[in-house]
């Protein structure tokens, strides 16, 4: 519960111009460094890619998805 706390207002803030990609890459490897993060967007990814509706958005998952990979 705590990682969507962090991943949902990077997603606002990046959807609203707030946060630009590099920002947000940078926040995923950080994120990532930790297990409960990698567990968290493997098993709630679908959710985050289900709003595929701008570019933005397609960013985001885009970029959570490299930067786990």
């Amino acid at each position: 519960m705590l990682v969507n706390l962090w991943i949902e207002p990077w997603r606002s803030m990046h959807n609203f111009g707030l946060m630009d990609d590099a920002e947000i890459r940078r926040l995923a490897q950080y994120l990532f460094t930790g297990e409960a993060g990698r567990r968290h967007w493997t098993m709630n990814s679908d959710g985050s890619r289900a709003d595929q509706r701008t570019a933005r958005t397609r960013a985001f998952c885009r970029i959570f998805d490299e930067e786990l990979a």
